[in-house]
């Protein structure tokens, strides 16, 4: 379409005609002896020499129009060579992306996989000795269990390790008698156990 539309401006290019008849004109002036002959010989000469030089300047124009032509495809294809070339240096930087972020996450899987069985190890480990100590605690105590005693009153126990004793309340001259909080005090090294009013002392063992 660009060479058609180039002929086409050069076809109608008035650049490239000479005006024949002027010059014509001018030189039958000049010498009016001339025969109608001798004047549409000379006329047909220059429009001889205008189509001539009309060819020559539109094969000139034709001539750099390819130049341009070959000159604007020189550049689409170096455009279209960088451009691939970017392409193809993001498509290996993005594989290389991908790798090194498949490289980390199977580094990073492998730390939370040991760091998990190490974990574990710990969680067994804390369990197994809960239970010893648990088990521990039971063969310990076992030996000072008291048998559960169904009478009347309550058990009363020393942390000080002094055997306990079953508490049974009582009644005097029709005096009910209500359970007082014992308190444990000691007086001159002695154990002394009983309510706020009263005291009795203990016997060592």
């Amino acid at each position: 379409m660009t060479s058609i539309s180039a002929e086409n401006n050069l076809l109608f290019d008035s650049s490239l005609f000479i005006d024949t008849s002027t010059q014509c004109d001018t030189v039958l002036g000049e010498a009016p002896g001339w025969m109608e002959e001798d004047a549409k010989k000379w006329k047909k000469e220059q429009h001889r020499t205008n189509m001539i030089a009309f060819r020559l300047k539109k094969k000139q124009k034709e001539q750099k129009l390819r130049d341009e032509h070959r000159r604007l495809e020189g550049e689409m294809k170096q455009l279209t060579t960088s451009v691939q070339d970017s392409a193809a240096k993001r498509e290996v930087s993005g594989d290389e992306g991908v790798k090194s972020a498949l490289q980390e996450l199977v580094v990073e899987r492998d730390a939370l996989s040991k760091q998990n069985l190490a974990l574990r190890e710990e969680i067994i480990r804390h369990q197994e000795l809960h239970k010893a100590l648990v088990q521990t605690e039971g063969e310990t105590e076992a030996p000072t269990m008291l048998p559960k005693d169904d009478k009347d009153g309550w058990r009363v126990q020393f942390p000080t390790g002094v055997p306990s004793f079953h508490f049974h309340p009582w009644t005097f001259l029709g005096w009910n008698v209500y359970r007082s909080p014992l308190t444990i005090s000691q007086a001159d090294g002695r154990d002394l156990v009983g309510t706020k009013d009263s005291a009795i002392e203990l016997a060592r063992w």
